[in-house]
């Protein structure tokens, strides 16, 4: 079970059936999708799908994916995971993606910051990790504004048949 977590904007939780329509209307854009290694939704059925998936993951405790629900209109604009979660090396990392709708209005660095805090202060990671395509200048101030440090460029990556130049942001528990 993924815990619910809030903001002053937001509730994190978990995506349930009722979020489809707000799920298609993100992953439909392929500007969304382009930098994410997600597919760009050609129809409803493959955001059923994607719920489906999900709810089989949180079943399994496998995977942290929230649900970015916005408070004031109760709509899904989004989700941010944690994921490759290392106990053993007490470390994981960080990915998102946001409704263009929503973009440069601060939503995705609230909900990083309360998902850093979950990761640090309630399952004791001390390292979190995220990695942005070079070219995906939002991505990356998102992880500056949460306080990751830059460490530099990765290998390519592959996504949908295009290779990007990969970066890759780190921030240590205090």
């Amino acid at each position: 079970m993924v815990p619910q977590l809030e903001t002053e904007r937001l509730i994190l939780r978990e995506f349930d059936y009722k979020d489809v329509e707000d799920l298609y209307e993100y992953c439909k854009d392929e500007e969304v999708t382009k930098f994410v290694g997600v597919d760009t939704y050609e129809n409803i059925e493959t955001a059923q799908d994607r719920i489906d998936f999900l709810k089989a993951q949180y079943a399994q405790e496998s995977k942290l994916c929230w649900a970015i629900e916005e408070r004031k209109n109760k709509k899904v604009i989004g989700s941010v995971d944690l994921f490759n979660i290392c106990y053993e090396k007490n470390m994981g990392e960080i990915g998102y993606m946001l409704n263009k709708s929503y973009w440069n209005k601060g939503y995705m660095t609230e909900a990083v910051n309360r998902v850093l805090k979950f990761g640090f202060e309630d399952i004791g990671l001390r390292e979190i990790i995220g990695k942005c395509i070079v070219s995906n200048i939002s991505s990356q101030r998102v992880l500056e504004k949460v306080g990751m440090k830059d460490d530099g460029i990765l290998e390519e990556i592959d996504l949908n048949g295009i290779f990007y130049k990969q970066k890759q942001y780190s921030i240590n528990f205090k």
